[in-house]
C-alpha cells in the first residue's frame, strides 16, 4: 500500500508529464473545490450547537498559537516529557 507521501510524489510525477493545459486546468480546478469544501468542513458543535467549521477553527487556533508565542507561553516537548510522566504510572484501577 503507498503512503500519502507517496500518492504525493507520484502525482506531482504524474502532472510533470502532462502537456494538456485543460486537462491541468482541470485538476486545479478540482483540488481548488476539494480545499475550499474541506475549511467548510463541520469539525464539531459548541454548547449552543452551532457548528464549528474546519476554516474557521484552524483561524481561530492559528492566532491563539500565535498570541501564546509571542508572549512565550508554551511547553517545549522536554517539559512535557517531564510533565507527562505522573500521567503514565499505574492506578489503583489498572494494577
Amino acid at each position: 500500500m503507498m503512503t500519502n507521501t507517496d500518492l504525493k510524489i507520484q502525482i506531482d510525477q504524474y502532472l510533470i508529464q502532462i502537456q494538456d493545459v485543460h486537462f491541468l486546468k482541470v485538476v486545479r480546478s478540482m483540488l481548488s473545490t476539494y480545499v475550499e469544501e474541506k475549511k467548510d468542513e463541520v469539525l464539531g458543535y459548541d454548547f449552543e450547537g452551532n457548528p464549528k467549521y474546519a476554516g474557521e477553527m484552524q483561524n481561530i487556533y492559528h492566532a491563539e498559537v500565535k498570541a501564546a508565542l509571542e508572549k512565550n507561553e508554551f511547553t517545549s516537548v522536554e517539559d512535557l516529557k517531564e510533565k507527562s510522566k505522573p500521567w503514565t504510572k499505574p492506578t489503583k484501577l489498572t494494577k
